[in-house]
């Protein structure tokens, strides 16, 4: 008769330490690069939501002025007898305000327009009335010696992450006629 000998399938079987170990490293660089994207996509997602936003106030300052351009308000800005138009856009581009401060200055009442504008981070809006030539827009006595169509650029600079100024331009041409 044989002798038998311990048999090879009665050893417990797993994996060794090694095995694990390099098991882990590849889950933890996979979990960590995985992490590292979705933060880099949140960022990406914040800042297209803050660009929206300046976008967004840009075109509310454009309606107001079209909507300026069209009721062409009486003001005392504009002298008697001058050209109301650009003289009411110029007026209100004068009294329009450049940041949270001033309009957190204002009256109550005038302050309403403004609701909703300046949520970003230190933003300020600034409104550029020009010729097509890019000189400043000029109010004359008659209308051939006023700027017609004027060329509004509404510029809007705010701090969004890690603390880079970011700005967001739109541009139009109002006309009264």
């Amino acid at each position: 008769m044989k002798k038998i000998g311990r048999s090879r399938c009665n050893t417990l079987s797993g994996f060794t330490l090694l095995e694990i170990t390099v098991a882990m490293a590849i889950f933890t660089v996979t979990i960590v690069t995985a992490a590292q994207g979705a933060a880099y996509a949140f960022g990406l997602v914040n800042l297209q939501n803050q660009r929206v936003t300046a976008n967004n106030d840009c075109r509310a300052v454009l309606a107001a002025l079209r909507q300026v351009a069209v009721e062409q308000p009486d003001t005392t800005a504009c002298p008697e007898g001058a050209n109301k138009f650009p003289c009411v856009l110029m007026h209100w581009r004068n009294w329009f305000p450049k940041s949270a401060t001033e309009v957190a200055a204002m009256n109550a009442a005038y302050r309403m327009p403004f609701v909703g504008m300046y949520t970003l981070r230190n933003e300020t809006i600034t409104v550029d009335l020009t010729s097509k030539t890019g000189q400043p827009a000029v109010n004359g006595t008659d209308p051939s010696s006023s700027t017609n169509p004027v060329c509004v650029t509404v510029t809007v600079r705010w701090t969004g992450p890690r603390g880079i100024t970011y700005t967001e331009v739109v541009s139009t041409a109002i006309t009264n006629s």
